[in-house]
């Protein structure tokens, strides 16, 4: 996470607009006076909040746990479902 002082993030917005939008970093905007900023996309922030959502739910939480340990392999491909699904 890059870090730099709030004064200077609207001079510098046009350079960092590239690194949080199409990188997807996430910029520290630290301050004296106040307290400590981070500037993120939308899209990165909706996902974050999908994330914490799916996740706040332990049966959710659980199976994605479990998917994840699913060897890629036998996973069902979308063509598949498209076709039983008759899409």
């Amino acid at each position: 996470m890059q870090t730099i002082q709030s004064a200077d993030f609207q001079s510098q917005l046009p350079q960092l607009s590239e690194l949080i939008i199409q990188q997807h970093q996430t910029i520290r905007l630290v301050s004296k006076q106040e307290e400590n900023m981070v500037v993120m996309s939308e899209r990165d922030y909706n996902s974050l909040q999908e994330t914490l959502y799916l996740l706040s739910n332990a049966h959710n939480a659980e199976h994605l746990r479990q998917a994840q340990q699913e060897p890629l392999n036998q996973a069902i491909q979308w063509e598949a479902i498209k076709a039983q699904l008759q899409l």
